[in-house]
């Protein structure tokens, strides 16, 4: 009698954690997947960043080529006044000319990264001229997404503690009441077991939702 007790409370048992496992790995997906959406966004963030970045640096270069070209034209007006110009002054015009140029490909660099940021902003969706307006949307989506992803967590946790604990104490109650009170008891915890399992699955719910499950 008692091996047929316990072989009820394994089958039982395992019955339970077999059934959660499922739930469990999805939730697993669930949560890889608001982390996968969260680097999404900071990568957004970053090219946000980048992008700015590279605008205000293109201005600071445009205006360093601008003062060179003029520097460049003082030079050379001066050495025309002058009708023959010295070995020191024509050093200072071939240095400002290279000046110049590195100033132009610097520039040209920094236009081709200000545009392949920009394509790759504008294909998801984002406004150039009204940058810190995504940033901050991104900022506060984020923070929405990882409130999610605990609030997921938690429930998880909170559901294996429940069905763990449950099934750990099948074997112990069948061998102490008997076969019969042991299902009555069993009962109640499936009971509260079910109260955490729907939290947890609304959580689930919560989720697939955001992530577009």
């Amino acid at each position: 009698m008692a091996g047929r007790q316990y072989e009820m409370a394994f089958s039982i048992g395992a019955k339970v954690n077999g059934n959660f496992g499922a739930a469990f790995r999805s939730a697993a997906q669930q949560v890889q997947a608001l982390q996968t959406t969260i680097d999404q966004l900071n990568k957004r963030q970053s090219d946000i960043s980048s992008y700015e970045r590279t605008a205000n640096a293109i201005e600071k270069t445009s205006q360093k080529l601008a003062l060179y070209q003029q520097q460049y034209a003082n030079l050379k007006a001066e050495m025309d006044r002058n009708g023959q110009a010295s070995a020191q002054e024509q050093n200072r015009l071939l240095a400002k000319g290279k000046a110049i140029d590195d100033q132009k490909e610097k520039l040209a660099q920094l236009q081709e990264k200000l545009r392949t940021t920009g394509d790759a902003l504008q294909a998801e969706g984002v406004d150039l001229n009204n940058l810190s307006s995504a940033s901050q949307n991104a900022s506060d989506r984020i923070e929405a997404l990882r409130k999610e992803q605990e609030e997921l967590i938690e429930s998880s946790d909170k559901v294996g503690d429940s069905t763990n604990a449950m099934a750990e104490g099948l074997m112990s109650v069948v061998a102490a009441v008997g076969a019969v009170e042991a299902l009555k008891q069993i009962g109640e915890a499936f009971k509260e077991c079910a109260e955490e399992s729907i939290a947890f699955e609304n959580s689930m719910a919560s989720v697939k939702r955001t992530v577009g499950g």
